[in-house]
């Protein structure tokens, strides 16, 4: 009867060993894989990049008509990544410089957006011309004409 007891007993000591070498490996497993995980997220951290964009539409130069009210609220920056926040988030867009649209020439505009540490500005050259040709009309007589040998007389304006 002690033989089989020590018998029974050395084979439960048998299986416990196993099942506590068995339960090593697999904390050994999920701890290598907790630590895979943990070193990829760390690459995937350090291979993102960081950056400010701006939308300007239309060019970076525009050409306004003399008396066309400029407006700096259409330059749009964003804050992205190149991995994480791909689609980004909205900046503040600080303008600097006037243009006078009812003063001919050439005008510079900057724009800043900052975010955190990072900042980035970009120039835009506002042009304010005169493209329109003057409309002259005349104010006449329907039945006035001009005969061969005589002077013409303008009627005004």
């Amino acid at each position: 009867m002690r033989e089989q007891t020590r018998t029974v007993s050395s084979i439960r000591k048998r299986r416990q060993k196993r099942r506590d070498r068995q339960r090593k490996l697999a904390l050994m497993g999920l701890s290598g894989v907790g630590i895979l995980v943990i070193l990829v997220l760390l690459v995937l951290i350090l291979a993102n990049k960081y950056y400010i964009e701006f939308t300007i539409p239309d060019d970076e130069t525009i050409t306004l008509q003399y008396g066309e009210t400029y407006s700096a609220e259409d330059v749009k920056a964003t804050y992205k990544g190149t991995i994480f926040q791909r689609k980004g988030t909205e900046l503040k867009v600080t303008p600097d410089g006037t243009v006078d649209d009812k003063t001919f020439g050439t005008y510079e505009v900057k724009y800043t957006a900052t975010h955190k540490k990072l900042t980035k500005t970009v120039r835009r050259t506002v042009i304010v011309e005169d493209k329109l040709a003057p409309v002259i009309k005349l104010v006449s007589d329907s039945g006035n004409c001009v005969s061969p040998g005589k002077k013409y007389e303008e009627e005004g304006y």
